[in-house]
């Protein structure tokens, strides 16, 4: 059954993946956002204002992830690509292919229902952004003054190089331009600490994938903002990307699974120029997947590798355990702006 996105949804009885309130077991979705997060226990003063109480029997809640680089479209159309990003929980997707760019030369994300967030590199919107090589950084001034979103591929450049060019570039037109600005750098796998400072002023989205990023812990602990993208044109799990960016990273790099998570989450809504969204608050747009999780534990905020806490009081929200040789959790449904676009069917309705 598919909720209008004009409905109160009053969910109760689940998991729930929120920084802003770790205990929450039930929240009220108000038309296209969340309007109330709590416990258990308050949920009686909710109830009768809602058009649908949903007992969840457990199910994690989450923000939907994001692909921040899928060639999605270059066997499917937009429909297809977005029921195959929905059913593993993928909320939305930056696409980089060409063949479709003439098409879809928009920014569709504000639609309800809506799966994608277009990033053409063949495309004239202005939504759309612009990808340029580090050969042509010096166009960066004049894309900044119109208000492109931008893709900086680097894959043959070198990280300090990069950065300090674009940090020249940030100090002409103002390191605050810079920041407001929607900027992302791919292609490159390593970055000292001064590189990554320099991003992180500049407000800077690096975009790489588990499997190749080299300084994702470093990233994290200096605040720079980092997110992954699949750079494929099929949608996988994306609980996978996790366990790469937990248990494969080089040992000194590994990140926890909380940042990573953020990372696949919100960090995919920040390279798309949308900080705001990806987390589960009051207020906040309700794009929400629902998972078969198995057992949920929480892990401490020092924890990098396998070892996972299950002590509540750390008040750090819980995520599926997605250690190596379990089975990653299964994506039950996918809501958008309130509107379920995915569902296995074996949820309550």
């Amino acid at each position: 059954m598919i909720w209008q996105s004009t409905q109160r949804v009053l969910y109760r009885n689940a998991t729930i993946h929120s920084t802003v309130s770790p205990f929450a077991t039930a929240m009220l979705v108000d038309g296209d956002h969340i309007a109330w997060l709590g416990e258990e226990s308050a949920v009686a003063a909710h109830h009768d204002s809602a058009d649908r109480v949903v007992d969840m029997n457990g199910a994690f809640i989450a923000p939907v992830f994001v692909d921040a680089h899928s060639t999605s479209l270059q066997h499917a159309d937009v429909a297809e690509a977005r029921n195959q990003a929905a059913q593993v929980g993928i909320g939305a997707f930056h696409d980089f292919s060409s063949i479709e760019a003439k098409a879809v030369d928009e920014d569709v994300i504000g639609e309800s229902g809506s799966l994608i967030y277009t990033f053409r590199s063949q495309s004239t919107g202005s939504e759309s952004g612009r990808v340029i090589t580090t050969a042509e950084l010096d166009s960066l001034p004049t894309l900044l003054s119109l208000g492109l979103p931008i893709a900086i591929d680097a894959s043959q450049s070198e990280g300090s190089l990069v950065a300090t060019q674009l940090f020249s570039i940030g100090q002409d037109v103002g390191l605050s331009s810079m920041k407001a600005a929607t900027i992302r750098l791919e292609g490159l796998q390593s970055f000292t600490d001064r590189d990554l400072a320099m991003l992180e002023q500049l407000g800077v989205s690096i975009i790489g994938q588990p499997s190749e990023l080299q300084t994702a812990a470093s990233a994290v602990s200096i605040g720079t903002s980092i997110t992954f993208g699949s750079y494929s044109d099929e949608f996988t799990n994306p609980w996978g990307t996790i366990r790469s960016a937990v248990f494969e990273f080089p040992q000194h790099e590994r990140m926890t699974a909380r940042a990573a998570f953020s990372a696949a989450t919100r960090g995919g809504w920040r390279a798309a120029g949308r900080g705001h969204i990806g987390v589960i608050a009051p207020g906040a747009p309700a794009h929400l997947a629902f998972w078969d999780a198995g057992e949920v534990v929480v892990q401490t905020p020092d924890e990098r590798v396998a070892g996972w806490s299950t002590d509540p009081r750390s008040g750090t929200p819980g995520l599926p355990d997605v250690s190596p040789g379990l089975p990653l959790p299964v994506c039950l449904r996918t809501v958008i702006a309130g509107t379920v676009v995915f569902d296995r069917g074996t949820l309550p309705t």
